[in-house]
């Protein structure tokens, strides 16, 4: 089925359980039921939408002005009354933060925004307020996750960054944020087909991008065991938690040139990437090989295409 309903371009898309969420520059949200396509409710921005997040519990969504607005996710107890977010229920994230969200990120109380400045930030889902600064990076942060009380953030400059994020439990109240640390950078050596492309250009001239070795890096992803990145010429590394390289997938068949959302199973075995060529594919994290490639519908298994 096709989801229509958006009066201008589609900016961002998430996917979590049996709903799918979409953000457009037309100022709205709108969750559908994914089994049916049936849109199920509209949310109002301040203006065009550009990143969109969701956990289960609760949907997130950030604007080019730099606002971002939080509310319950509907359940499918309650589709018939999910229409409209009653003020009382959204949470306006406030501070720190002028220029247009980049990426967003949720898990459970904690908000992950990454935005066209050089800093992250992590907000409390509950106050509402910015409760740590993640700077370090030195071009935008394009891209944002959280697993646990672990955060990554993935820049244009080239590197990715981990960070610690402990919660403090005080008697008789719910967990508040206590500290957030540096935990170490991933910033790999340029491999082949890195080396900025179709992006150098972009990168020279725009004070805000600037210039790198490396392509800036777009996706990440985060598991128990293993973390999955991707650069903006395709090139998907594989890290272990102590930010040690595994593997450098062998992923130019699949790219032509293109980058990939990835994603990773809990157990951090299973990688998937969703190409922007339209091929899927599902890498054995551990061993660097592919298993599956999906394209036109088809799905095929591989025995071949080993890591570098």
């Amino acid at each position: 089925f096709l989801l229509e309903g958006h009066a201008d371009t589609v900016l961002a898309m998430a996917l979590h359980g049996a709903y799918i969420i979409t953000g457009s520059y037309d100022k709205t949200v709108k969750v559908w039921r994914g089994a049916t396509g049936e849109l199920l409710q509209t949310v109002y921005m301040e203006s065009g939408v550009c990143a969109v997040a969701a956990d289960g519990s609760r949907i997130a969504a950030g604007c080019l002005c730099g606002a971002i607005l939080v509310w319950p996710q509907p359940t499918l107890a309650d589709d018939a009354n999910a229409s409209h977010v009653q003020h009382s229920d959204a949470q306006h994230l406030r501070g720190g933060r002028k220029s247009a969200v980049a990426a967003l990120a949720l898990h459970r109380d904690i908000v992950v925004a990454g935005s066209t400045d050089p800093a992250a930030r992590v907000y409390s889902a509950r106050s509402g307020r910015v409760r740590f600064t993640l700077v370090g990076h030195t071009a935008r942060v394009v891209t944002v996750a959280v697993f646990c009380q672990r955060v990554i953030t993935g820049s244009a400059d080239g590197t990715a960054m981990v960070w610690d994020v402990d919660t403090v439990v005080v008697p008789g109240s719910a967990p508040v944020l206590g500290r957030c640390e540096l935990r170490y950078r991933l910033a790999p050596e340029p491999a082949a087909g890195d080396g900025g492309g179709s992006w150098a250009p972009l990168l020279r001239w725009l004070p805000w991008l600037p210039w790198r070795s490396t392509a800036p890096v777009v996706s990440v992803a985060m598991s128990w065991e293993t973390i999955a990145t991707c650069t903006a010429q395709g090139v998907i590394r594989v890290w272990d938690v102590w930010g040690q390289l595994l593997h450098t997938l062998d992923s130019s068949a699949q790219s032509q040139g293109s980058w990939a959302e990835v994603s990773l199973s809990p157990d951090g075995r299973t990688l998937c990437a969703c190409w922007k060529t339209g091929v899927v594919t599902f890498w054995d994290a551990k061993m660097g090989s592919i298993q599956y490639l999906v394209t036109g519908g088809f799905s095929t298994r591989l025995n071949s295409g080993r890591a570098q």
